[in-house]
């Protein structure tokens, strides 16, 4: 607590702010909120020079989002809300409105209340949900990001909490179709996966750099994605349940890339990968659907390319017993019904 203390009398003394942001803050705020969540009955001076070191990280940055878009402000939230409740004159009074209104809900969905890994599950959970929610998306969002500003940089669980923090932002896009929404998670995908190399961290980089390029038509947003998707399927082992889906965004990406070049060789590689996902996704799993979609897709474009007419069947059975088997509310439906309509018309044009 005196290395927070003495940095808060720095700060004070040098108006140098710089001082709050480097790692070693960072670290020494991270170590009194674990202080606090081991030690219940001891934790409110700990949280309250945390929260107290976040406020001034908070009021001295002009120009990013204010409020709980700041996860900033959502670490004073979670921090201070104990502290208020037992006594508010340890909180700065600027915040006593809005700790009043809030409660003690953003402190039970923050570090002070979950271990990181806890925190990870409960984020994740969010994430998964999210696709049909839009609150949860925005949930996930907050939490992550408060969850990210409050560890420091070489804790290990930090850039798996980023990447679901990606993929949340990207949700929030596309709920919300605000552009700064996919910028942010771009870059914060780039972030995770540069300090988490595993399979999934860089699948999500490639699915995210992939819809921006799809939305803002950058070349090098496409790149990015092919790049990040071939290492993810290179990093993913035989048996790694997340491999189908590395394929499925691997494909994409080459998809894309082929359209743009015209290259065929790519071409064959999506539709290669799109096979491989396809033939490794449990039915049942709500992503098969999707990676169907997908294949049927382009094997309707390879039968256009080169005539043949396997192709062209192997699409319509897929894509048939897809229809069939699938569930009315399956989200990918209309899509695949769509896609299959496409296959449909040109089988009627055969002789």
């Amino acid at each position: 607590m005196s290395n927070v203390r003495r940095r808060l009398a720095a700060v004070e003394r040098s108006g140098d702010a710089a001082l709050l942001f480097d790692d070693e803050a960072v670290r020494d705020a991270a170590e009194l909120v674990e202080y606090a969540r081991e030690h219940p009955s001891d934790a409110l001076p700990g949280l309250a020079a945390a929260g107290r070191l976040y406020w001034k990280r908070y009021l001295s940055v002009v120009g990013r989002g204010r409020g709980t878009d700041n996860p900033d402000f959502v670490a004073v939230l979670a921090l201070l809300a104990p502290v208020y409740a037992a006594d508010r004159a340890a909180v700065p009074q600027p915040l006593w409105r809005t700790l009043r209104e809030v409660g003690d809900g953003f402190t039970q969905s923050s570090l002070v209340a979950q271990a990181p890994d806890e925190l990870l599950d409960s984020v994740a959970g969010l994430v998964a949900s999210g696709p049909g929610h839009a609150d949860y998306a925005e949930a996930a969002t907050r939490i992550a990001d408060a969850a990210t500003v409050m560890l420091p940089r070489d804790h290990p669980v930090r850039p798996l909490l980023a990447s679901e923090l990606a993929v949340a932002l990207d949700l929030r896009y596309q709920h919300e179709d605000e552009q700064e929404y996919l910028d942010r998670a771009v870059a914060v995908a780039a972030e995770a996966a540069a300090e988490a190399r595993g399979p999934v961290p860089l699948s999500r980089l490639g699915l995210i750099s992939w819809r921006r390029y799809m939305v803002a038509g950058e070349r090098a947003d496409l790149d990015r994605a092919v790049e990040a998707n071939r290492a993810a399927v290179d990093a993913a082992r035989p048996a790694d349940p997340s491999l189908a889906g590395c394929l499925h965004n691997l494909a994409l990406s080459l998809d894309s890339l082929a359209d743009l070049t015209r290259d065929l060789d790519l071409f064959e590689e999506a539709v290669l990968a799109s096979r491989e996902a396809v033939a490794l996704t449990d039915p049942a799993r709500r992503m098969a659907l999707q990676h169907k979609v997908l294949l049927v897709s382009l094997l309707t474009d390879r039968y256009t390319v080169y005539g043949e007419r396997g192709d062209l069947d192997e699409a319509l059975r897929l894509g048939r017993a897809a229809i069939a088997s699938a569930r009315a509310d399956a989200p990918a439906l209309d899509t695949m019904r769509a896609v299959l309509n496409r296959a449909e018309e040109l089988h009627a044009d055969l002789p």
